[in-house]
């Protein structure tokens, strides 16, 4: 029994203590990863490495400090190593790309990503994820080229036009941005409420209130778009043009006036008084029971109490 005891003892300590050894050596890496002393955790990153070729977590370790260090051929030695053991990740094909990158070898870089797309054509996850790497890099041309790719071989476009669209965005060219989100529009209706927020977080940067409205100008065959042209031209404080977009909403669609209605609160709030004066009167004089009668009636009263205020300043003024 004392012999079982002892022995069971030693192949427990055999499989335990070394675990808990490289657990230890891997957490002395990280500190000093973090503390910024990426020789040392390099050093130690290598050993278990060494020892644990196939762990994910002494692979990204090292690969991190290799790149810290700006030893980009290492990186790429222990990149090619890993795609041995797992030839289907197309993380690692983006992850060399970025490396070659990084070594300014861009020739290089486009190279193997475009050996990734070539290797998984049908997966439409592959050129977001080299897309995401190219953007990475900056390398947006390429990273445009993967995304109309895979916009064209998948069932369900939509991610792809958002992430055109934030990339054209992020690259100033709004007219393009502005085409994905129509054609978005115009085959996802629903989505209408989310693509006029995202234009709307850059409609403020130079030069994209006038692309964007181009653009929306050319689209007039689904309500959606004079929703969208009639907001641009608001926040162009074209309040006047919008009112007449506005009329003929009200025209085409059944609301009893609650477009009109919030068009009209909208230029209060503008201080457009006499514009909102005259759209509140619009629905009170066309909807006289609609659910919004009582408050467009309070809404006229309050403006035209504003604009008699404004005008009595003015006066006041004159006589300056």
């Amino acid at each position: 029994m004392l012999y079982r005891i002892i022995l069971l003892f030693l192949l427990f300590g055999v499989n335990i203590y070394p675990q808990q050894d490289i657990t230890n050596r891997y957490m002395l890496a990280q500190n000093y990863e973090q503390a910024g002393e990426f020789q040392k955790a390099k050093d130690i990153y290598e050993e278990l490495y060494q020892k644990q070729p196939q762990n994910f977590q002494f692979f990204d370790a090292l690969n991190r400090v290799y790149i810290q260090l700006k030893e980009y051929d290492k990186a790429i030695t222990v990149i090619e190593e890993r795609l041995k053991i797992s030839p289907e990740d197309i993380n690692l094909y983006g992850l060399l790309g970025k490396i070659y990158y990084l070594k300014n070898d861009e020739q290089k870089a486009s190279e193997t990503w475009d050996a990734a797309i070539a290797k998984f054509p049908g997966n439409p996850t592959t050129f977001r994820t080299i897309a995401n790497y190219a953007i990475e890099r900056r390398a947006f041309d390429k990273a445009i080229e993967y995304l109309n790719k895979g916009k064209e071989i998948t069932e369900d476009p939509r991610i792809f036009t958002f992430d055109l669209a934030n990339i054209y965005t992020l690259t100033m060219r709004y007219k393009d941005a502005a085409l994905e989100y129509c054609s978005l529009i115009k085959s996802h209706p629903n989505q209408y409420s989310l693509i006029e927020s995202r234009i709307l977080s850059y409609i403020n940067k130079p030069e994209a209130l006038e692309q964007t409205i181009e653009v929306v100008d050319a689209y007039d065959d689904q309500i959606e778009f004079e929703y969208l042209h009639a907001r641009l031209l608001m926040e162009k404080n074209d309040l006047n043009k919008a009112f007449d977009i506005y009329l003929d909403i009200d025209k085409r669609k059944s609301s009893q006036g609650a477009d009109l209605y919030n068009f009209a609160n909208f230029a209060y709030m503008e201080k457009e008084y006499e514009l909102a004066s005259k759209v509140f009167n619009e629905v009170i004089q066309r909807y006289p029971n609609s659910p919004v009668i009582s408050s467009a009636k309070l809404g006229y009263a309050k403006t035209m109490e504003e604009a008699l205020k404004k005008k009595l300043a003015g006066n006041d003024e004159s006589w300056k």
